[in-house]
């Protein structure tokens, strides 16, 4: 049986958790533990930098689909016209 992935995603935090809080008490002073307090600021900004990065992807190639922007225009001029049949006026530009 498969974890939800909210469990699978605090036993993964909670595991990272430990590791940097034991990375903390073994690393001496200086510059390796000044980087090792900052790593989580890192990740926060690799995880943006990935998610935007997908978001533009997920935009460059997104594919337009001529037939359900027909059927769209479709069925806003169907409800137009009924709503002008029940009496309603609508302000409207048709193509």
């Amino acid at each position: 049986m498969a974890l939800p992935r909210g469990k699978v995603f605090v036993a993964l935090l909670s595991v990272a958790t430990v590791v940097w809080l034991c990375g903390l008490f073994v690393l001496p002073d200086g510059h390796a533990r000044f980087l090792w307090r900052v790593s989580p600021l890192y990740v926060v900004m690799l995880f943006g930098t990935y998610s935007l990065a997908c978001i533009g992807w997920g935009l460059l190639t997104f594919s337009e689909c001529p037939e359900a922007a027909k059927e769209l225009e479709q069925q806003v001029k169907e409800a137009c016209d009924d709503l002008a049949k029940k009496g309603m006026r609508l302000n409207l530009a048709h193509s």
